[in-house]
């Protein structure tokens, strides 16, 4: 008879935890060094181990030392400067083993994030980390319960590692993790997500010194901790440091239907073992008694998205006769005829995912002619994290961490680039997938800042934009200023005094530099300081929704002349919109651009469209207005997903931009136009719709004042040559006047038929929301490969199509037909169907944010090793008309298909 543990993957952890926690206290083998009151001593010992052990929300203000396992806890008021403390009631901790650090809480009412901030780390070691939760009814609430649950964010770093979620006042949650430091420093941050005030009890990291100890950790994949059991184990003692070098807890794990046995000789460990078992863990294990077979079963269902499992098994034999085993994950052999070393710890690390089954099972098996049954002595179960987000060139963190101390700007928390929507308030980054983020705006205007222009600045090697206008800055003007690769730099309204630097002078008549700063006496430019005073005159500042006719900053300035020759003579059109034509172009540095000539006011009648010389030569004050509406606004913001703008051409009465070339054209292209045969899989289409939220969001909420974009639509979702795909045309585009503004109300209906959000349609106010109805309509598209105005016998919205499909509960119903041949998970389509669905409520009030409906389009997403696995595709008849296309079509599906298939699912 096999031997069973069934239970959810969010349990492992708590069942191997309660059976030790509830039994009896740590146990602590001697404690080398020094004695407990030699407490720097003792604390040098700690940090030579690399161990950070933090009490959060004591209000002692010196360190302790944990009287079971000798090590030095500190407060955390070195770590932190937020937060409030707390006590708890002895009478909710009684029911685990006693930990001091569990006796009070740091709580966080103020701010949506928090961080701890833990410098001196080892960069590119590995450490593990703990962190404990134990409510104890520290604020009087009563809360949490089961029916309505304390639920907030943990990250590290600018990675979300787990969301916290508590049920029980009684109940101790810890989260356990190994990651690799990618920086010298760790944040670990808790996020408020509006289901009740963050807290966290204590915080542990234990730098694990063996760089070969856990490969499968690398700077972007964590290993979360599921379950750690000392298996066989003769008492109800956890084991921790110093018996293990690493703090790892073992718990204490034994049934009744399994034979525990024991060494009576040590376990020893090679000295190429970099797993360091803990010799007392090793020296009892477990075999089954029914002598053929240890199973475990657990069930992994629990989110779409599934995990990736890495289990550690580690053996040491007590019988000098050789036992042999085999292994099987899911019934399939993963590792033959392995033989345990005779009281030499040795280890099985096996790593696999589940593709579409719900269910591990994990067999130890007697192998053939083996004369004992299976043995296992420990055992550690992980989960796979993908942290792929990187944090924010340390330089310019360490400039916005001392710009923070300098101004005391507790709010500003984290990372100051990442996670997007966490950014620090005023700051915007260029960030890119494949190096780090950097801090190309900074607005501190109006902050009521003092002193002299801060040196910190001089660390921000990437600003391009920076406002201190309308502040008490005194002092001189430094010349390191100038040394930043700034467009625009602003000190209005301060109390500065001397003269500006020549540099910046010579920068601002280069035009390389848009330089505003009050006239004042004090602070004349050094080539006027001989003149005669004159009255003062203060530069007006413009608003930020207001549009000027001054340069666009930060981008380079053509001719038309130029312009002819990038585009060969205009000779390639890509397409034609509301303001005009684009143009394929080509730099002299090799680069491909889109060129798009404005024009206004010409009917098809009066345009020509073989001479663009006569076509974009007429246009009006509104025209101009609207073309530096775009330019302006396109220099503010600066994202990934978010066409860049190159340069622009205002020459006599033309006015062009020039922007990035998207290679694959529009979305709409491939979804019913000229690149229809070019099949983007399943999985492309949701990547697609996250690349496309994800710049719709930064719109909502990366920029100083929130963007409407006003006309999401699959023909303004441009994509790469790898489909990549990124929002564009921000003709239409108006700013909040202020970040308090919840819309705006125009005069006018601007849009497109069948995009357009009813309720903006019906009140003349225009929000976010607004937006996220557009890009509802676009998520539909996607999955139904039709336009948002479904001509097919009768002409309706999409949505109302879809709604009528769905009635007869088949998802196939809906899905392109063109997916029909490949393999698509309906179980993600039904959800994208969901966000989609919710996008395009009638009540703005009622739809998600665009943060929300990011987070939830990349949960859809698989983990890479499952998705890119390759798969036989179909190709209809009507594809092969074209070998080229059909060619391209395989490849890019080739690169990118799931491995799921279409089914019904019931409603």
């Amino acid at each position: 008879m096999a031997m069973y543990l069934y239970c959810s993957e969010t349990q492992v952890l708590i069942n191997f935890a309660l059976i030790g926690l509830l039994a009896g206290a740590i146990a602590v083998y001697g404690q080398p060094g020094c004695r407990e009151d030699e407490f720097l001593c003792v604390h040098e010992y700690d940090f030579r181990l690399g161990f950070v052990s933090i009490d959060c929300g004591t209000s002692a203000d010196i360190s302790y030392t944990d009287s079971s396992t000798g090590i030095v806890y500190t407060p955390d008021s070195q770590y932190i400067d937020t937060g409030k403390n707390f006590n708890i009631s002895k009478n909710y901790i009684i029911n685990y083993w006693y930990l001091k650090q569990l006796e009070d809480v740091r709580s966080f009412p103020d701010g949506s994030l928090n961080c701890y901030t833990i410098n001196g780390i080892h960069q590119g070691g590995k450490y593990l980390i703990r962190s404990y939760f134990l409510y104890g009814n520290y604020d009087g609430r009563l809360s949490p319960s089961s029916s309505t649950p304390l639920q907030f964010n943990l990250y590290i770093g600018v990675n979300l590692w787990k969301t916290v979620n508590l049920t029980d006042p009684y109940f101790l949650q810890f989260y356990e993790i190994i990651t690799m430091a990618t920086t010298d420093y760790f944040s670990i941050c808790l996020e408020n997500t509006g289901k009740g005030t963050p807290f966290i009890s204590s915080l542990e990291l234990r730098f694990i010194d063996d760089p070969n100890s856990y490969a499968d950790v690398t700077p972007t994949i964590s290993l979360e901790g599921l379950g750690r059991a000392d298996l066989g184990a003769t008492t109800s003692d956890i084991i921790r440091y110093p018996n293990d070098t690493y703090d790892r807890t073992w718990i204490p794990w034994n049934d009744a239907l399994w034979t525990p046995i024991g060494a009576t000789k040590d376990i020893q460990n090679r000295p190429e073992d970099t797993v360091r078992v803990p010799s007392i863990v090793m020296k009892t294990a477990i075999t089954p008694k029914d002598n053929t077979t240890l199973a475990y079963r657990w069930d992994a269902a629990w989110r779409d998205n599934r995990p990736m499992f890495h289990i550690y098994m580690h053996f040491a034999d007590f019988d000098s006769v050789k036992r042999s085993l085999d292994v099987f994950v899911n019934d399939e052999l993963k590792v033959s005829n392995f033989k345990p070393d005779y009281l030499w710890t040795s280890h099985i690390n096996l790593t696999f995912d589940l593709g579409t089954a719900t269910e591990y099972t994990l067999d130890i098996k007697r192998a053939a002619g083996s004369t004992l049954p299976p043995i296992l002595n420990a055992l550690e179960i992980y989960r796979a994290m993908y942290f792929s987000y990187l944090a924010t060139d340390r330089g310019d963190v360490d400039g916005m961490v001392d710009l923070k101390g300098l101004y005391h700007k507790k709010l500003w928390q984290g990372d100051p680039c990442a996670p997007e929507k966490l950014a620090w308030k005023g700051v915007n980054c260029t960030i890119s997938g494949s190096s780090p983020p950097r801090v190309t705006s900074l607005n501190l205007s109006s902050h009521g800042l003092t002193g002299g222009i801060p040196t910190a600045l001089a660390k921000l090697k990437a600003i391009k934009y920076l406002d201190l206008s309308n502040n008490n800055l005194s002092g001189s003007i430094p010349s390191f200023l100038a040394d930043l690769p700034l467009a625009m730099l602003n000190f209005s309204g301060n109390q500065l005094s001397g003269s500006i630097p020549d540099a910046l002078l010579q920068k601002q008549a280069r035009g390389l530099l848009d330089l505003e700063y009050v006239f004042l006496p004090p602070i004349q430019p050094s080539y006027a300081q001989h003149e005669p005073p004159s009255a003062p005159s203060i530069q007006r500042q413009p608003r930020e929704d207001e549009v000027t006719f001054d340069k666009p900053l930060g981008v380079d300035e053509f001719t038309y002349l130029e312009l002819k020759t990038i585009t060969k003579n205009f000779g390639r059109v890509l397409g034609r919109g509301g303001f005009g034509t684009v143009y394929h172009g080509c730099l002299k540095d090799g680069m491909e651009v889109a060129v798009k000539i404005c024009s206004y006011n010409k009917s098809a009648q009066e345009t020509s469209s073989t001479d663009p010389t006569t076509e974009e030569s007429d246009y009006n004050a509104k025209g101009d207005r609207e073309f530096w509406a775009e330019a302006l606004l396109l220099t503010r913001v600066h994202h990934r997903k978010l066409v860049t703008l190159i340069g622009f051409c205002k020459d006599s009465n033309h006015l062009a931009l020039i922007y990035e070339y998207m290679s694959q054209g529009s979305l709409r292209d491939h979804l019913m136009g000229m690149k229809r045969k070019i099949l983007i899989s399943w999985r492309k289409r949701i990547e697609i719709a996250v690349d496309a939220a994800q710049g719709l969001e930064y719109l909502h909420k990366g920029c100083s004042l929130p963007i409407v974009h006003r006309d999401v639509k699959t023909s303004n979702i441009l994509l790469s040559s790898n489909l990549e795909a990124k929002l564009a045309d921000f003709g239409l585009s108006k700013a909040f006047h202020t970040d308090a503004d919840t819309h705006i109300s125009t005069n006018v209906i601007a849009g497109t038929p069948g995009y357009l959000d009813p309720e903006y349609h019906n009140t003349f106010q225009l929000t976010e929301k607004s937006d996220v109805y557009s890009f509802g309509v676009v998520l539909l598209e996607l999955i139904t490969g039709l336009p948002a105005v479904v001509k097919l016998g009768e002409t309706c919205h999409i949505l109302q199509w879809v709604q009528q499909k769905l009635s007869k509960g088949d998802v196939t119903e809906v899905v392109d037909a063109r997916l029909h041949g490949q393999h698509v998970d309906a179980d993600s389509v039904w959800k994208v169907v969901d966000v989609a669905k919710r996008c395009t409520m009638p009540v703005g009030s009622q739809r998600p944010s665009m943060s929300e409906v990011v987070a939830e389009l990349k949960e859809r997403l698989h983990h890479p090793l499952e998705v890119y696995q390759q798969s036989s595709l179909k190709v209809s008849s009507a594809d092969t008309s074209d070998a080229s296309l059909q060619g391209e079509s395989l490849e890019i599906m080739r690169r990118e298909v799931a491995t799921s298939s279409i089914g019904r699912v019931p409603r």
